[in-house]
């Protein structure tokens, strides 16, 4: 790709150069327009172009966004002006990034829609308590109707709910006699001891404590301390104590496949479970 572009922009060299110029200078004159209307819309913060033309000029386009302010960069063949500083790299402009299937259990598939649509009927319920939403105007007369058809949807939509509830319960029970059972167990009190030994652990009271009282909370510390694989297990295992882990969600990021996967072995080591449980 990159021969590619070069040969692009030396065709484009020839044929400015023979037209005197006045291709590129109208171009700079253009984006002299846009840059000026980007930095008078506050709804916007950067602009994107992926015309040939605007490669072949990026050089002066570049240095007329440096003089006014901006930041410029060029990513293959896409060039951004941003009123903020732009990294080396954005995925979201790399049009050679690879894109993969990623596929779940069956279980965990039926229980994403059963809580799918948990939320759906719990969305319905809401918006039916509005009046207008349990009567239909008759198209015969000018008296309200009763939907008969919405009471035996709202029965049903509570049916759903407590049967999601009493699955929700017996598996958060579930989970609570399992991470007991661990705790308890040889393998269990050893990883338990060597857990206590990490930096992290003197900080997990705190911890919860902030989550509990506060919408976001935001930790740092240095490489190694415990921030992926401690912290979240002591949110999990608190909510499990609590007989709520059926409802507890976690997501932990990585830069990298290989880090994710070493993450979540050794996760779920420490729980003594398998991937694919709990982790």
């Amino acid at each position: 790709d990159f021969s590619e572009e070069e040969s692009d922009r030396e065709m484009d060299r020839t044929s400015v150069s023979s037209k005197g110029g006045a291709s590129t200078l109208e171009n700079v004159d253009e984006w002299k327009w846009k840059l000026h209307m980007l930095l008078r819309n506050d709804n916007e913060q950067e602009i994107m172009s992926r015309e040939k033309k605007d490669r072949r000029d990026f050089d002066q386009l570049a240095q007329l966004a440096d003089r006014m302010g901006l930041h410029s960069r060029q990513y293959s063949r896409i060039i951004v002006f941003s009123k903020v500083p732009l990294p080396n790299y954005r995925s979201d402009l790399d049009d050679k990034r690879p894109q993969r299937e990623v596929s779940i259990p069956s279980g965990l598939q039926r229980e994403v829609d059963a809580l799918l649509a948990d939320y759906l009927a719990r969305k319905r319920t809401d918006s039916g308590n509005f009046p207008n939403a349990a009567f239909s105007r008759s198209s015969s007369t000018d008296s309200f109707a009763t939907d008969e058809s919405f009471y035996e949807q709202q029965d049903n939509q509570t049916s759903t709910n407590v049967v999601m509830e009493r699955i929700q319960r017996r598996k958060s029970l579930q989970l609570r006699n399992q991470q007991a059972a661990w705790q308890e167990s040889n393998d269990g009190q050893s990883m338990m001891e060597f857990r206590r030994s990490l930096p992290a652990q003197k900080e997990r009271q705190s911890l919860l404590e902030a989550i509990s009282q506060n919408q976001v909370v935001v930790v740092s510390g240095e490489t190694g301390c415990g921030k992926t694989t401690q912290l979240p297990q002591y949110i999990l295992e608190s909510e499990i104590e609590a007989a709520r882990g059926a409802t507890c969600s976690i997501i932990c990021t990585q830069p990298r496949r290989i880090s994710a996967i070493s993450v979540s072995e050794r996760v779920a080591a420490e729980r003594g479970e398998k991937i694919g449980e709990s982790v």
